[in-house]
């Protein structure tokens, strides 16, 4: 037999089996196409979703950076309700917390009312950070650690005591550990 015969009868085989896939298909094929059509606009719906959460977060990220530059912890708490959810918000709490902190040990001796006032909303923004539930163990052991140190400055010892003691468990580092 001649190759040009034997390609002939190849080329044949080839048709025949693509006509039998195509007659089987053939009732389904609204069926195929809308399935086709579903499975392509949900993929797109999903690159435009991700899409606008990375830029929900970039510009959180953004917003964080800009307010952490200010003294004022209520810039900070701006920058949690706007971009609830995100990273972004849960350091920003954690940040405002540390920052009434600061002003609160500073003016532990030369204003003890409105030190406590400080300590009292650093513990509130630290337990938020801490509320937001992150898996980020840095956050949550700085947020614990906050916690300890103004329950220490108020003098609630034994609440400090526990909060170091959290701070231990969260295992952040050999270093916090010390």
């Amino acid at each position: 037999m001649n190759s040009e015969r034997r390609h002939e009868l190849q080329q044949n085989d080839l048709a025949v089996y693509l006509n039998k896939i195509n007659k089987s298909i053939e009732p389904y094929s609204k069926i195929i196409a809308v399935g086709v059509a579903v499975l392509i606009v949900g993929a797109i719906a999903l690159a435009f979703y991700r899409s606008e959460q990375t830029g929900k977060q970039s510009e959180a990220t953004l917003q964080l950076i800009q307010a952490s530059a200010s003294d004022d912890p209520e810039v900070l708490l701006t920058v949690s309700d706007a971009y609830p959810g995100t990273s972004a918000a849960e350091w920003s709490r954690l940040y405002q917390g540390q920052l009434y902190l600061s002003q609160g040990i500073q003016s532990l001796y030369s204003d003890r009312e409105n030190a406590e006032d400080l300590l009292n909303n650093a513990k509130q923004a630290l337990e938020a950070a801490l509320a937001a539930q992150s898996k980020d163990v840095v956050l949550r052991s700085r947020a614990q650690f906050g916690i300890a140190r103004a329950d220490e400055a108020l003098g609630n010892l034994d609440e400090a005591i526990e909060g170091y003691k959290q701070v231990i468990e969260i295992n952040e580092s050999e270093a916090m550990d010390e």
